[in-house]
């Protein structure tokens, strides 16, 4: 091995100084650098070590590196909706995130991504109203032809009593979020 191949190789993570993956590298410090941040990054947001392992491991291009991190760091990332500025409202950035909070809330987004979390729209973002005494309220938003509002409950699915739901309308409508009902549900109407 060449210099250059050492400290590439010394860049990586230990578990991924294989001959495969140092092919991928050519002695590319700069690149060994990337791998490893990326690496650390997909596993600090959940990612199974042991899979993304292999799946790099077994990458034949530097293309497939990326595509495989590209994958893995956005499978996490809800879609981001405009945030008011009330110091109740917390945006829920990540997936893993909505679990934790879905779990606290007692409600069907604490249950683990699988098949279950498929059934909630791609264009759906959440938030959590904190700071009041009702409690606690989750926030659906969904983007169809606009953001709106698409849903609001408290611990356990409950629905939340109108002055809380007012201030939570209130506050999304100064970022131009909607609070209508959906247009598949609009367009039945007709």
């Amino acid at each position: 091995m060449t210099r250059r191949d050492w400290a590439a190789a010394l860049a990586l993570p230990d578990c991924l100084v294989e001959k495969s993956v140092l092919e991928l590298m050519a002695g590319n410090e700069a690149r060994a650098l990337a791998v490893r941040d990326l690496w650390n990054l997909a596993i600090d947001q959940g990612r199974d070590p042991s899979n993304l392992r292999r799946a790099i491991c077994t990458a034949t291009s530097m293309d497939a590196v990326e595509l495989i991190f590209t994958r893995s760091l956005s499978a996490d990332q809800l879609p981001e909706a405009p945030v008011p500025s009330a110091s109740q409202i917390l945006p829920i950035r990540t997936k893993r995130s909505l679990m934790q909070h879905g779990q606290s809330m007692k409600n069907c987004m604490g249950r683990s991504f699988g098949a279950g979390f498929g059934v909630r729209s791609r264009n759906d973002a959440f938030f959590m109203w904190l700071g009041d005494p009702e409690g606690p309220a989750m926030i659906r938003l969904t983007y169809d032809i606009d953001w709106r509002l698409s849903e609001v409950k408290l611990t356990g699915n409950a629905r939340p009593p109108d002055i809380l739901y007012r201030r939570i309308v209130d506050a999304f409508s100064t970022v131009g979020v909607k609070d209508r009902p959906d247009v598949s549900d609009l367009l039945l109407a007709l």
